[in-house]
């Protein structure tokens, strides 16, 4: 979907979708109806009637499906997220156990570190970008790491165990940003329009009649209604329900509190 689309209210969203798949199918048919070779008749009304129900029911189950899949794929992207603020928040711990004084540095850089997430690379992610202010931050928390000399044994295994943990950050880094581009291939919207243009052309075969007309005008809504939620859950970063860094923001006021 166009960028735009994550810039407008959701609600504006919806009802443009119903709007724009409701409306061609009611005044397609008025506007066809006035060529005579395409008038409706009794044989073409029962074998409107026949197509509707398959092809309506494997659009809503298309529509099902994919709304099921992006739903999925947000929730996985919020757990990802929440991740990554926990490994965070381990790494802070883990330094904090390691030395107070010779590991202080550290710590304050990796609160820089995730004031970045929070206020410059979340906004890139919209536009399936990275920041390079974090990714300089996180290239010099690693310098830093490498530079401690345990000579304890307890700092020993301690310092291993930050080197692992400052790796998983590294990566949960990684896989969020692998999911901020992540949308629905454009053959799965073709196959969609496909669909709801065959319904539209089956609308025209029904002889027109104040029933008719009303019953055929639910289906259209209800099918603008579900794209629209498909196409404000489809990339979870984007839009007025995005994904927002609130795990990251309790992290950081949990690692504030601690003593340094």
């Amino acid at each position: 979907m166009p960028d735009f689309m994550y810039k407008i209210p959701n609600v504006i969203v919806m009802l443009l979708f119903i709007i724009g798949i409701a409306l061609p199918m009611e005044i397609f048919p008025v506007l066809l109806h006035t060529i005579p070779f395409f008038t409706p008749t009794e044989d073409s009304a029962k074998l409107a009637g026949s197509l509707m129900s398959p092809i309506g029911g494997a659009t809503g189950l298309v529509i099902g499906f994919l709304l099921n899949q992006a739903q999925s794929a947000f929730r996985e992207a919020e757990s990802v997220c929440s991740t990554e603020a926990g490994k965070i928040n381990n790494l802070d711990r883990l330094l904090l156990r390691y030395s107070i004084e010779e590991t202080r540095h550290i710590r304050v850089h990796l609160q820089e570190y995730i004031k970045l997430i929070i206020n410059d690379e979340w906004k890139i992610m919209q536009m399936d970008e990275s920041s390079k202010l974090v990714h300089m931050c996180w290239r010099n928390i690693s310098q830093e790491i490498f530079k401690l000399t345990p000579s304890t044994p307890k700092e020993t295994t301690l310092f291993s165990d930050i080197i692992h943990k400052a790796e998983e950050v590294a990566e949960a880094r990684e896989a969020r940003l692998d999911r901020a581009d992540k949308k629905l291939p454009i053959l799965y919207w073709g196959v969609i329009g496909l669909l709801l243009t065959a319904l539209m052309f089956i609308n025209t075969m029904f002889i027109r009649s104040n029933h008719v007309v009303v019953g055929l005008t639910i289906m259209p809504v209800v099918f603008g209604g579900l794209t629209s939620l498909l196409v404000i859950t489809d990339q979870p970063f984007k839009g007025r329900s995005c994904i927002k860094p609130t795990a990251l923001t309790k992290i950081l006021a949990s690692i504030l509190t601690r003593k340094s």
